[in-house]
């Protein structure tokens, strides 16, 4: 981490899915007038393996604004984390230079096409690891032909007016003021093959105090989001959870919040509508707006068991070599 003033130059932070220790970066001891954290630990199958975890988060800030980002490799692609970090520095790069205009879903999109061609070449020299049994080899290069992918989350802060732009592909979860965002288009992904669709999204928030991208290995189903955010910004709490959730995923989180006084608080305005209803926090979740009562409960009934399915299929071929 940076340790100049960011008055001077911003503060940018990146943690190694290759690390096989609990990683915690924090704004404390700068002079951000907000408050950032971000979190890692790489899943327990994977540090046995001795393999890089899934996950890819950075983000950067200064007095004014604020970008983090958070991607998930897919498993089931030619290693994901190829593609997740491919994205977490594309996305980052792009975000912090438009911060003050808030780029357009076309305009996010335009920039993570160009940056295939990169992406790509390094699947194609990707190395193999050295003695795996010839069948392994094949499935692998098979895999190599479709790409490597990956879901991704990533926002804007900009502290005057306090608005917050979020930029979604896939199933990666914002908690914005204690409400649980997912895309309303939950099978998007980003990879270096041009055929695979994007789905991009992009939503802004007029007011928010709190943000936080949490992947699939923090657990927070079935608890308020506002309890998830405050057991993540304390740095002691993470490092207690961490392992315990990385039995089963990768564990990452990107998170801001304005102050220490703002913590656990929730907007009035809930940021994620149903035909003008707060949707109830403690639990992942779809937003769909414009459709009947019936229609929204059946989409989003749909999308919540799609996502159990991916994170069943993502845990189980974790056990693989990815």
């Amino acid at each position: 981490m940076s340790v100049t003033s960011p008055k001077q130059h911003p503060i940018s932070w990146h943690l190694f899915p290759e690390s096989s220790s609990v990683q915690y970066e924090s704004s404390a001891g700068t002079d951000l007038p907000f408050e950032m954290a971000m979190g890692y630990l790489r899943d327990a199958d994977l540090e046995r393996a001795n393999e890089p975890g899934q996950d890819s988060v950075v983000a950067m800030a200064d007095d004014d604004y604020a970008v983090g980002v958070l991607a998930d490799g897919v498993s089931q692609s030619f290693f994901g984390h190829l593609a997740a970090s491919c994205v977490t520095q594309v996305v980052l790069k792009y975000l912090w230079q438009q911060r003050r205009l808030a780029p357009s879903a076309m305009d996010l999109s335009a920039a993570l096409d160009i940056a295939r061609t990169d992406c790509r070449i390094k699947v194609l020299e990707h190395p193999l690891p050295q003695g795996l049994p010839n069948v392994l080899v094949e499935q692998l290069e098979e895999k190599r032909k479709i790409g490597s992918q990956a879901c991704f989350s990533a926002f804007v802060y900009t502290k005057k007016g306090g608005s917050l732009d979020i930029y979604q592909v896939g199933d990666v979860p914002v908690i914005v003021d204690g409400e649980v965002c997912l895309a309303k288009d939950i099978n998007g992904r980003w990879s270096d093959r041009v055929d695979v669709p994007l789905g991009l999204q992009h939503k802004r928030i007029e007011t928010a105090t709190s943000v936080v991208i949490a992947s699939d290995g923090v657990v927070i189903e079935g608890r308020k989001g506002t309890e998830v955010v405050a057991e993540l910004l304390k740095r002691d709490a993470f490092e207690e959870m961490a392992p315990v959730w990385a039995r089963n995923d990768d564990v990452s989180f990107v998170a801001l919040t304005m102050s220490r006084t703002n913590r656990g608080t929730t907007n009035t305005m809930a940021p994620c509508l149903a035909e003008g209803k707060p949707i109830p926090t403690g639990s992942r979740h779809c937003v769909f707006s414009g459709l009947p009562a019936l229609a929204v409960a059946g989409a989003c009934l749909f999308a919540v068991c799609t996502f159990f399915i991916i994170r069943g299929i993502r845990r189980t071929m974790s056990h693989e070599v990815t």
